[in-house]
């Protein structure tokens, strides 16, 4: 069943290039690492077609403005990602967050927890695992979503534990991401024009308490 779920797949999650060197221990505010102030921030980047971002933008914020301030400013300095195409097959702007952690190991705690990365939780009588789908969905000007392809995220494609699941609620996921989750739409670097896109989303499943 995975095989033909991968063939059908009509949009590509967007591919960061070496997101690991994007920043680096030089990076780290000095009065905060001076202090011993650490945090998460939660960040969206929109990306042109060419892979280069446009835009960065705080979407959960540590706490610290200096740490959240330099999160996106080294992000539109250094983060590049390969093209990515829409369903139509041409390179399409897109959508990619994540969560940069200034981190002081052994220090004091951090100010906020850092965010949970899933934005639909579906409550479920059975369940095969703990189960969490990745899904590439384009965007339209309005925040409605078109089409969906479940993904398996680099590094566990080959996992046995993780096909299952993926096998089982893919298409779930899909369903009910289009009725209950509308994302906020990007917008160009002229005149705040909203623009159509690639984003992705990911759907956690979790049994209903008993």
């Amino acid at each position: 069943m995975l095989g033909p779920l991968l063939a059908l797949a009509v949009v590509a999650a967007p591919q960061p290039i070496g997101p690991g060197q994007w920043v680096r221990p030089g990076d780290y505010p000095s009065a905060a690492l001076r202090e011993q102030r650490s945090g998460h921030t939660g960040f969206r980047l929109t990306v042109l077609p060419s892979g280069n971002p446009l835009r960065c933008e705080i979407i959960y914020y540590s706490g610290w403005k200096d740490l959240d301030k330099k999160t996106c400013r080294v992000l539109m300095k250094h983060a590049r990602f390969k093209p990515t195409f829409g369903p139509d097959g041409a390179p399409a702007y897109f959508v990619y967050r994540s969560i940069n952690s200034f981190w002081i190991p052994y220090g004091p705690p951090a100010k906020r927890p850092r965010p949970s990365t899933i934005d639909v939780l579906i409550m479920r009588k059975e369940l095969p695992d703990s189960v969490e789908i990745n899904l590439a969905i384009t965007v339209d000007a309005t925040g409605a979503i078109g089409d969906c392809t479940p993904y398996l995220p680099e590094g566990i494609r080959e996992a046995k534990r993780a096909k299952r699941p993926f096998e089982l609620m893919a298409d779930p996921a899909c369903s009910y991401l289009k009725q209950h989750y509308q994302p906020p739409p990007a917008v160009n670097a002229g005149g705040g024009r909203a623009i159509p896109l690639v984003q992705t989303a990911r759907v956690g499943f979790t049994l209903n308490a008993k």
